[in-house]
């Protein structure tokens, strides 16, 4: 099967959270190869959180083979990076057991269907955090 696969990666205007836009079509060995590339050049910039937008994106596999794009984020992403979804009416039931995964390990992790709210999620979990770190001294 051929896929027809694009993005467009962007940060918000203060430059702390990265914004992945999926366009297309994927299959499931394509869209862990591409996590896994993204995890590999989140630590080299300055991004304290992700939002990864799959509102234009068609995942050709099963609800079920979810568990291994959930273990590409678990396993390749750094722990305690906040990641939100974007994602259209078709996808809740996936939008929802990514997080429910991510949640279960220790990820802060939240769907929602406008970038607005998810922006906003990611500032409230990023100060939330950075309040709750000891200062030193």
């Amino acid at each position: 099967m051929s896929t027809d696969f694009s993005f467009a990666l962007n940060y918000s205007h203060d430059g702390r959270f990265m914004i992945l836009k999926l366009i297309g079509v994927s299959e499931l060995s394509i869209s862990i190869s591409h996590l896994t590339s993204l995890a590999t050049a989140l630590p080299k910039s300055a991004c304290v959180g992700l939002i990864v937008d799959y509102r234009q994106y068609v995942l050709k596999f099963e609800l079920e083979d979810f568990e291994k794009i959930a273990d590409a984020y678990c396993q390749t992403f750094p722990e305690g990076l906040p990641i939100s979804f974007l994602y259209n009416e078709n996808q809740a039931a996936q939008a929802i057991y990514m997080t429910r995964r991510l949640e279960e390990s220790g990820r802060p992790s939240h769907a929602f269907d406008a970038e607005e709210s998810a922006l906003a999620w990611l500032d409230q979990t990023v100060s939330t955090k950075a309040a709750s770190v000891p200062k030193a001294g």
